[in-house]
């Protein structure tokens, strides 16, 4: 793998995991009281607890839209193939 798609593929799999865990992190400090604000709100609103379980669902929603990443990543041995013709 060239070196631009290794660091490719080691940012995407970065970002993926820290949005993963930010999700799991907003959807555990969800309870009654949590308050939620939005864009620029500087106010925002106090969740109920049925509020609640349903910010929890759409969050779980979420995840399970995003998913595992497609696709693994192995490296391989490329001396062997050093040398070889282009």
């Amino acid at each position: 793998m060239n070196d631009e798609l290794g660091d490719f593929v080691e940012m995407l799999t970065a970002w993926h995991s820290k949005k993963v865990s930010n999700l799991r992190d907003v959807q555990e400090a969800s309870k009654e009281g949590t308050l939620l604000k939005l864009g620029d709100d500087d106010e925002g609103f106090p969740l109920t607890d049925r509020e609640a379980k349903f910010f929890k669902i759409g969050i779980e929603v979420t995840l399970m839209e995003l998913g595992t990443l497609p696709f693994k990543v192995t490296v391989n041995d490329d001396s062997d193939e050093e040398g070889g013709a282009a």
